[in-house]
This record gives C-alpha cells, sequence and structure tokens, in this order.
C-alpha cells in the first residue's frame, strides 16, 4: 500500500513537471515566432495532452474493444470541459478571445454533433474514418493560416534556443504520459485494496487518469497566466479526440457501437459543450458562475452513471 502511495506521488510528480515543461516551451514557442498562444494551445499543447486518449483508442481497438475506445474518448471530452474546465475557471476567470467564440468553439460544436450522425446505423466504417481524418486535417490547415499573433500584440521577448524549445516540449509530453500512466495504475491498485467497485474505478480513477495531463496543463497554464493555453488545450483536445483518435481507429479497424445503449453519455457530450458556449458567448469569458454549473453538471452526470451503471 505505501509503496502504491509513493508511486503515485511519483506520477503527480512527473504530471506536474512535464506541465511546467510543456507550457514553458509552448510559451517560448510563441513568443520566438510571434504566434497565437490560443493556436499554440489547440495544436501543440491539445496534442500533447491527448496522447493518452490516442494510446488507448490504438490498443483497445486492436484488442476489439471498441465501446471502450468510444466510451473513453466521450467520457474524456465531458470532463476536459465538465470538470478540467470548470475547475481552471474557479481558479481564474477565463477571457475568451474573439477568434475562439467566432472559429474554435464553433468547430467543437460542429465535431461533437457531428460523430452522432456517423453512428446512426451503430458502424464505424473505414471510409466513415477517412472523412474524420481528412476534416482533421482541413482544421488543422485553417489553425496553420491563423497561427500568427495579432500586429497589434507587441513582440515578446523569447528565453529559449530552438533544441532548448524542442526539448521542453517533447520532454513536457513524455513526462505528462508516464505521470498518468503511473498514477492511474497504482490508484486503481489503492482502490482495489480498499475494496473499491470496478464500476466506481472505471468512471473515476480510469476516466480521470486519461485526462489528467490536460487538468494539470490547464492549471498551470492558469497559475502562470496563460489564459488562452488553457482553453485551447480543452478546446483542442476535444477535437483531436474525436476526430483523430476516433479516425485512426476506425481506420485501423472499422467498429460497431450502439449509439441507443450509449445516448446518455452522447447527449451529456453536447450538452457540456453547448452550455461552455452559451456562456462564453454571452460574457466573452468563463466566469465563475459558468464555470460552478459546468461543474454541478458533471457531478450530476457521475452520479447518474453510477445509480444506472452506464
Amino acid at each position: 500500500m505505501i509503496i502504491y502511495l509513493l508511486l503515485t506521488g511519483l506520477g503527480f510528480f512527473l504530471l506536474i513537471q512535464g506541465a511546467n515543461l510543456l507550457i514553458n516551451g509552448s510559451v517560448d514557442l510563441a513568443k520566438k515566432y510571434h504566434l497565437s498562444e490560443i493556436i499554440i494551445g489547440l495544436t501543440i499543447v491539445a496534442f500533447g495532452t491527448s496522447a493518452p486518449e490516442l494510446s488507448v483508442s490504438i490498443i483497445g481497438i486492436l484488442r476489439g474493444s471498441s465501446n471502450i475506445v468510444v466510451g473513453d474518448i466521450l467520457g474524456s471530452n465531458i470532463l476536459n470541459v465538465g470538470l478540467i474546465l470548470a475547475l481552471t475557471g474557479l481558479f481564474m476567470v477565463i477571457p475568451v478571445k474573439k477568434q475562439t467564440l467566432k472559429y474554435n468553439m464553433p468547430i467543437c460544436i460542429a465535431v461533437t454533433g457531428l460523430y452522432p450522425v456517423f453512428l446512426l446505423n451503430n458502424w464505424f466504417s473505414r471510409l466513415e474514418s477517412v472523412i474524420f481524418l481528412l476534416i482533421f486535417s482541413a482544421v488543422m490547415v485553417f489553425w496553420y493560416k491563423n497561427r500568427h499573433a495579432p500586429m497589434t500584440e507587441k513582440i515578446r521577448k523569447h528565453k529559449y534556443k530552438n533544441w532548448q524549445i524542442t526539448l521542453y516540449i517533447l520532454a513536457g509530453i513524455l513526462f505528462l504520459t508516464l505521470g498518468g500512466e503511473i498514477t492511474v495504475q497504482n490508484a486503481v491498485k489503492i482502490a482495489k485494496i480498499l475494496k473499491i467497485s470496478e464500476t466506481t474505478i472505471a468512471v473515476t480513477i480510469v476516466a480521470i487518469g486519461t485526462s489528467l495531463p490536460e487538468l494539470v496543463t490547464s492549471l498551470v497554464a492558469v497559475l502562470k497566466k496563460r489564459a488562452d493555453l488553457s482553453i485551447g488545450n480543452i478546446i483542442g483536445s476535444n477535437i483531436f479526440n474525436l476526430l483523430l483518435c476516433l479516425g485512426v481507429a476506425g481506420f485501423i479497424r472499422p467498429f460497431t457501437f450502439d449509439l441507443v445503449l450509449n445516448r446518455f453519455t452522447v447527449l451529456s457530450g453536447i450538452y457540456f459543450v453547448a452550455v461552455l458556449y452559451i456562456f462564453i458567448l454571452i460574457k466573452k469569458r468563463l466566469s465563475r458562475t459558468g464555470s460552478m454549473v459546468l461543474l454541478g453538471s458533471y457531478i450530476i452526470y457521475i452520479i447518474i452513471l453510477l445509480k444506472n451503471g452506464v
């Protein structure tokens, strides 16, 4: 038990160090090339923190566990908004820029509403996977074309050389991935020793585990007053999870998914991004009130899951 606790502590240490390295490297990359921090958050940071979901998707689909793959992706996206962004918003009111309101959030909502349409026949084919990957590529091209910070922003001084920035970003992603894996494995072992049910472990520890990189990175970004990286990380991660992770999984092996059976989770995913968009659209920021509504909704969501065994 003590060994598992120490290893869990080591996992959290790696998560925090990884988040610091990823944020520092990403911020300096933005400064050096006069890039928009929201774009860095949507791409590099989001890809780094979505690595666990991509790994779970590939391993899961190779094992024929399509429900676990889709469930992990949908659960992670709900958790990203309902828990991670909500907790981050309680620490600090998160201002939202025009680009996010006009383009990035609508893209996220459109993608969230798109995948249920493709799963209406309870089958995700290789052709549909290719369509998802093409849409993902189109989104990447759009973000690349809008990568530069507005000319009204002053040129910011950077601290690191190119090799240092690359090292920081790669080491950050590695530490986040290892830290999340170590934390989840040992937390599950502790939960089993305490005789906590497998259902509770699945919807709490395992679900939160793959999203630990997003959680720690978003909190570190806010503490460093990098709100654009924080919200960009969450929006980008959700888009990466749906388009890239589902696309790659379906391309490797087409799979079945019972949309009716999982309708609660599917509808919950749409609900959370819609509520988030309404709050930031009204006030041009995610206020503490909005964060509390999202967090309250997430708690209710978890209670319903545990009660009904969805």
